[in-house]
């Protein structure tokens, strides 16, 4: 009897784990792969968006703007591994050239919403990428590129290059990138908000003040 159960139990497990497996998408199972050649494949890693930070051993994942360290987008990094710490994941890498390792607190309450909730894989590859700057930014104009580089956002960006400037906005309050309004953190405690056109530009941002107009647009 007890052998049966077991069986049964089994097979009833077996069946929530395929389940699970076939609800994937195909975007979680590309971004997965992408994360399993950023984790495993020896492949030169680079940092695929602007990182800001005050403490190295803490990296928040929500990527305040305010921050006095940046860590440009396209910096080559090595040693990319998820680990622990009190049970807690984190992200850590190393930057090419330096000693000291970064740590990136995933904080995945921040990365869910009522249709999507990130994995740590998901993040590794928006995190990183094995694509090297010049080859990333391809397709984009001069004036994106020099605002990835500052870390700034300009009417008249793709959202390519504001992913690059910026990262992703965390999905708590940016459900998915179709969105028109993409929602940002200057600090804890302000927001800061990306509208984009209906070509997927941006049409404003509230980071310049005067009520988002900026002066200068790229065409």
């Amino acid at each position: 009897m007890k052998a049966l159960q077991f069986l049964l139990f089994s097979m009833m497990f077996a069946l929530i784990l395929l389940s699970c497996a076939v609800q994937k998408t195909e975007e979680q199972i590309k971004m997965e792969a992408l994360a399993d050649e950023i984790l495993y494949s020896g492949k030169q890693v680079y940092l695929a968006h602007n990182l800001w930070y005050e403490n190295p051993d803490k990296i928040e994942a929500i990527n305040f703007k305010t921050l006095p360290f940046k860590i440009e987008a396209g910096t080559p990094v090595k040693n990319v591994i998820i680990t622990y710490y009190n049970n807690d994941p984190r992200i850590r890498f190393k930057v090419m050239g330096e000693v000291a390792s970064y740590y990136i607190l995933i904080n995945l309450r921040y990365q869910k919403n009522d249709i999507k909730k990130l994995t740590y894989k998901e993040l590794v590859a928006r995190t990183f990428t094995t694509i090297p700057f010049d080859e990333f930014t391809s397709g984009l104009k001069q004036e994106e590129i020099d605002n990835i580089k500052h870390g700034t956002i300009q009417r008249g960006m793709s959202k390519k290059a504001v992913l690059m400037s910026w990262g992703y906005p965390p999905l708590h309050f940016t459900r998915k990138l179709d969105d028109s309004r993409w929602t940002y953190w200057k600090m804890r405690v302000q927001k800061e908000y990306v509208d984009f056109d209906k070509d997927d530009r941006v049409l404003n941002s509230s980071w310049y003040g005067n009520n988002g107009n900026a002066n200068d647009i790229i065409k």
